[in-house]
């Protein structure tokens, strides 16, 4: 089908929660949650199912790989783009995810932008000293511990523009790891780099494929060792992976 055609059912899905989350963010925290719970667990599986439908977009999430993880966890993932959001919404539909996210996107991105403020994921300032950042994480770390969420940092912390898996800063994932005391689960995805941008979406979305996969799980790191053995670990066992995707 051609583009345009799948342009505009895609705004369909998309336009009436984002416009409605805009409306009601600032007038009751119960719709807008409301929105968007809607928007994470209707929208984001929709709009994949219309990729695959109308561009042959392929969502390959790996289900066995996700029989590795136990009930509570932190994510510890690469970064390719904005649609990692939704795709890992996606791939863990059964589970409450809370990312922790440039401040930037809590302001004027349609469908993200209220849906991450009203869930209260981790908005981090990036002109503010690194002491707020951490008190950030930290106070976000105890949220998700007492409602019983997954948090999901991606430690490059800036998302990388043609694929490659940049440097894993050990900050943020530290602070997390230190207040959750969780098992860290290490996953890889792939995919998302190559339609980061209008033009990547003309070229590379028809019959393209966006892949995640779990890798390894940690044991709830007690040292700052452990932490820095699962940064790297993790990174080395993502990057392989991305090898052998890409060789197939």
């Amino acid at each position: 089908m051609p583009t345009i055609l799948t342009f505009i059912f895609l705004l369909q899905v998309v336009l009436p929660p984002a416009i409605l989350n805009i409306i009601a963010y600032p007038v009751s925290h119960r719709w807008s949650m409301a929105i968007s719970n809607y928007i994470v667990k209707v929208c984001a599986p929709r709009v994949f199912a219309l990729l695959a439908m109308y561009k042959q977009f392929r969502f390959l999430g790996d289900k066995k790989s996700k029989e590795l993880l136990p009930e509570h966890f932190v994510v510890i993932s690469n970064h390719q783009s904005l649609l990692d959001i939704p795709l890992f919404m996606n791939y863990m539909r059964d589970k409450e995810l809370r990312f922790v996210a440039k401040d930037q996107l809590s302001r004027h991105v349609p469908l993200v932008s209220e849906m991450l403020r009203t869930q209260e994921h981790c908005m981090i300032p990036r002109r503010g000293s690194p002491m707020v950042a951490m008190k950030t994480m930290e106070a976000f770390s105890k949220r998700v511990i007492a409602r019983n969420q997954i948090p999901i940092i991606f430690p490059e912390g800036t998302r990388s523009r043609d694929g490659k898996v940049g440097k894993f800063y050990s900050a943020g994932f530290r602070k997390i790891a230190e207040t959750v005391k969780l098992p860290v689960a290490v996953v890889a995805l792939d995919g998302g780099w190559k339609i980061s941008s209008l033009d990547g979406i003309a070229r590379n979305l028809y019959k393209g494929a966006y892949r995640v996969k779990v890798l390894k799980v940690y044991d709830a790191p007690q040292t700052k060792e452990d932490e820095a053995r699962i940064l790297e670990e993790g990174r080395e066992l993502i990057v392989k992976q991305l090898e052998e995707w890409r060789a197939q």
